[in-house]
């Protein structure tokens, strides 16, 4: 069964990295064009819900399946997921401001809704939340930089699921491993790094693009498989099954190993030769949280996704790119 999930990303309206909850279902229709269904800023208080509007040549949108058009079952391309359209019969989806922000340069607003935050993600007061979480600011200074329209970098980078979440009884509590509660962050600088790699924290980031898309691929439950068989562990643990958020497994992969773990989880999400969207934000997410820059995962991306797809996606592929491709230029007469 194919499960929603929540993911953290950054806010457009007050620029506060990491503030907004988005929801993603795989069985809406926005979901599917890689916008979450709903998305909401825990502190400035903004609300978008998506809305997909069909084109002419839908059939009407219901779920289609994973990675297919809701409107006609064409199976979606990177480009149109990006664009958020079906090129085939027209239907797309867009993102639209459903309630307006809290004016957070007014200082009374911000520390109203600073309360309101820290009290969502735990309590503990609103100084100790902002020093915790906004990386040694103070309050005052980060009404100055809101009030500058400045970007404000926190350390709220998290990724966690609706039935993690569930199983954890609404989010109170510990999770496996000692875990925090989702969307409690400690500061990065009280976090240690082991002297060794521990491979089955490794196993739970690959496991985490497994059932990233709700669905357990055998092509990628055998590439799992195998890696346990390497390292010489023992099979998964139910428990494990689920999305894990970068920071529960961070201290147990030193710092050096995890552009290499990121690279296991893109082969992982190419396997199948035809990467999931859900598979792929995920893997964005450990990527963003652990500093890996965007031009290695795009070459870790072309590199599995050519190795993987198969000989009719490479003949679409290189017939697509023959008639896309720009005209060349006119032959110049000596």
């Amino acid at each position: 069964m194919r499960a929603p999930f929540e993911a953290i990303g950054d806010c457009a309206s007050c620029k506060v990295e990491g503030t907004v909850l988005e929801l993603y279902d795989p069985l809406a229709p926005a979901s599917v064009f890689g916008l979450p269904s709903e998305a909401r800023c825990r502190l400035c208080a903004a609300l978008w819900r998506a809305e997909v509007r069909e084109g002419p040549d839908s059939q009407g949108l219901k779920d289609r399946g994973t990675g297919r058009c809701p409107g006609c079952a064409h199976a979606l391309e990177d480009v149109e997921v990006h664009a958020h359209a079906c090129s085939r019969c027209g239907s797309r989806a867009r993102l639209a401001l459903a309630r307006a922000p809290e004016p957070l340069r007014d200082p009374a607003a911000l520390l109203r809704c600073l309360e309101r935050f820290a009290e969502e993600e735990g309590g503990g007061g609103v100084q100790a939340f902002v020093e915790n979480n906004f990386l040694g600011l103070t309050v005052d200074e980060l009404h100055a930089r809101i009030a500058r329209g400045e970007p404000v970098e926190t350390s709220l980078d998290a990724w966690f699921s609706i039935f993690q979440r569930g199983a954890r009884g609404g989010g109170g509590g510990g999770g496996a491993g000692g875990a925090r509660p989702p969307g409690t962050v400690a500061p990065r600088s009280s976090r240690p790094e082991p002297p060794r790699t521990e491979p089955r924290a490794m196993v739970l980031a690959l496991v985490s693009v497994l059932v990233a898309d709700g669905q357990r691929d055998p092509r990628e439950l055998d590439f799992i498989n195998r890696f346990l068989a390497r390292e010489g562990l023992g099979p998964l643990d139910p428990a494990e099954l689920r999305v894990w958020r970068p920071v529960e497994i961070a201290t147990r992969i030193p710092a050096a190993r995890r552009a290499e773990v990121v690279e296991l989880m893109t082969q992982l999400a190419c396997v199948d030769g035809e990467a999931d969207p859900s598979e792929l934000r995920l893997v964005q997410s450990y990527a963003q949280a652990w500093g890996i820059v965007d031009d290695d995962l795009d070459g870790w991306l072309q590199q599995y996704k050519a190795r993987y797809a198969t000989d009719v996606q490479r003949f679409w592929r290189g017939l697509r790119g023959f008639f896309l491709a720009p005209p060349p230029d006119d032959p110049v007469e000596v």
